[in-house]
């Protein structure tokens, strides 16, 4: 960059150079001509010696020939003109035989300075002084001593030296500012370059906020379908399970009764017609569990599915999971064998649901085990219980673990003998998440399976803190409410899901216990109360 900078720099000087040569070449070329004419004028060119004619020729010839060559090379242009003044002078010199021409070499020092380089000056100065001496002592008869004869040469070497200080500091300075000007250009040039690109950044900008809420507009669009989806699905859900429960309902209750009690028929049933009923009633359990297990998921992913939570002995909980499928896992020829931990700190959850998810990992592990056993085993890890379940049946394979808690999914097995819908893990998986924790699988085929799952360990909630999260979301929000409360006092899941199911027009708000109905009584002044009698004893006297 820096002998771009050079070269652009000397080049500009080269062309004010050029123009300098031409005005002065036509300044001196016109004095050189004027010199002939008073050589050769009849008064004073009779008497004109030699060196008159050629110091005349010589500065117009030189301003010729700088002239001539200022277009093709400026040093010898420079070079002649100077030389044709220089030559000029030393020719007045004798020719007016005065020591005070002598004074007239600063005229080629001071064009040499303009035109030539600043060692040129210096060398040229130095010849000038020798020719000015050798002329006054020897041509004029002058006396070394003599002031005509160093005074001139002291003069000379004067400008000479001005005139090369002069010269370098005019270099310098015009290259400083040279210099500064290609710096600000180049400034310039980032400058704009810098804004074209803060152009293009700010277009792709526009463009890509264009994209953005095109993208969030289709974003919308599909979210839109997707609850549109949700809420059909749920519907459809909730449809199908009204209108199939109660014909199930009705078969598997008379399928009981013909079977368990059939002097109402008048005559006892053959064993084929037991088998045959046996299998209708079977088929009809199984029936109407899928349809409850599509409903739950339903109601879950609409989170219309609450949690009842009460403090709860983890090891009761595990012992009566236990003991309601014990006879499913017997059945199967299998042993059920329960491990808990010494001191088992109690946990904060739905009972129900935990024992509907252990009821279902058991049950799952019966299914797909042969012969062994089942086990669980429950122990405190860190702030947390674990909970296992394993058995010793044919396992499932590594590309099937991702996905068995996925809704309709089940492992594919030549060794399986019952089928089923593929949600129970799906919903002990969303029953677990909702409590706060984790459920995992490891299996290793041939060997058997173990699915772990983990509840963290929660204080108590005080009745106030049960209060704030039973209380209904608008109420929290706005301190009011809209349109009429229906209380209902139950500790079934289901019963208070029916409620909030069936009856319309209210808001539905459920309390565990007659303590903390009371308190959302005082709170919510609802227009109607329910008591669920199977699930909460009293006397008369507590109702007031």
């Amino acid at each position: 960059m820096q002998s771009t900078l050079g070269y652009s720099l000397h080049q500009n000087l080269a062309e004010l150079r050029a123009k300098s040569i031409g005005s002065l070449a036509l300044f001196l070329g016109l004095v050189g001509y004027c010199w002939l004419i008073l050589v050769d004028w009849p008064v004073t060119g009779q008497s004109a010696p030699p060196e008159a004619w050629i110091g005349g020729a010589s500065l117009l010839g030189g301003a010729i020939l700088s002239q001539a060559l200022r277009k093709r090379n400026l040093s010898m242009a420079s070079g002649a003109l100077v030389a044709g003044v220089s030559l000029a002078v030393a020719c007045a010199l004798p020719s007016l035989r005065s020591p005070r021409v002598a004074y007239l070499f600063v005229l080629p020092i001071v064009l040499g300075g303009l035109l030539a380089s600043q060692r040129a000056v210096l060398i040229q100065a130095g010849l000038c002084g020798l020719f000015v001496v050798v002329a006054n002592t020897r041509l004029l008869g002058l006396s070394l001593s003599a002031t005509d004869v160093w005074l001139p040469v002291l003069v000379i070497a004067t400008v000479a030296i001005v005139s090369w200080l002069s010269a370098h500091n005019l270099y310098t300075a015009l290259e400083w500012v040279w210099n500064g000007y290609e710096e600000a250009r180049r400034h310039e040039k980032a400058a704009r370059d810098g804004q074209a690109q803060l152009r293009r950044a700010l277009k792709a900008l526009d463009e890509a906020t264009h994209r953005l809420e095109r993208t969030n507009y289709m974003l919308t669009v599909a979210r839109d379908q997707a609850e549109e989806g949700r809420r059909l699905k749920q519907k459809f859900a909730q449809t199908i399970s009204h209108e199939l429960r109660t014909p199930l309902n009705l078969i598997i209750g008379f399928t009981e009764l013909m079977a368990r009690s059939p002097q109402y028929y008048g005559a006892a049933l053959a064993p084929a017609h037991l088998r045959d009923l046996s299998i209708i009633h079977r088929n009809a359990c199984h029936l109407q569990a899928l349809i409850n297990d599509v409903l739950d998921l339903a109601r879950i992913e609409a989170a219309q599915m609450g949690l009842m939570p009460e403090k709860v002995d983890t090891r009761l909980l595990v012992q009566e999971a236990a003991d309601t499928a014990r006879s499913l896992v017997e059945s199967r020829g299998l042993e059920l064998r329960v491990e808990c931990e010494a001191e088992l700190p109690p946990l904060y959850v739905d009972p129900t649901r935990i024992r509907q998810v252990l009821f279902n990992l058991l049950s799952n592990a019966a299914r797909y085990t042969e012969r062994g056993s089942v086990t669980i085993r429950v122990c405190r890890d860190m702030d947390q219980v674990l909970f296992s379940v394993s058995d010793t049946g044919v396992g499932i394979s590594a590309d099937d673990l991702h996905r068995i808690f996925d809704e309709f999914q089940q492992v594919e097995s030549t060794h399986r003998q019952h089928a089923g819908a593929g949600l129970g893990l799906a919903i002990c998986r969303q029953f677990v998440e909702m409590h706060g924790g984790r459920i995992w699988a490891e299996s290793e085929m041939g060997r058997g399976t173990t699915f772990f799952f983990t509840l963290p360990l929660r204080e108590v909630e005080t009745p106030a803190a049960t209060l704030q999260r039973l209380r209904p979301a608008s109420t929290l929000r706005s301190g009011g409410r809209e349109g009429p409360v229906l209380l209902a006092v139950s500790r079934s899941p289901a019963a208070a899901s029916l409620l909030s199911r069936h009856v319309r027009g209210v808001h539905t708000v459920t309390a565990p216990d007659l303590t903390q109905a009371a308190l959302l009584a005082s709170e919510l002044l609802p227009q109607a109360i329910i008591i669920d009698s199977a699930s909460e004893s009293m006397a008369p006297s507590d109702l007031q």
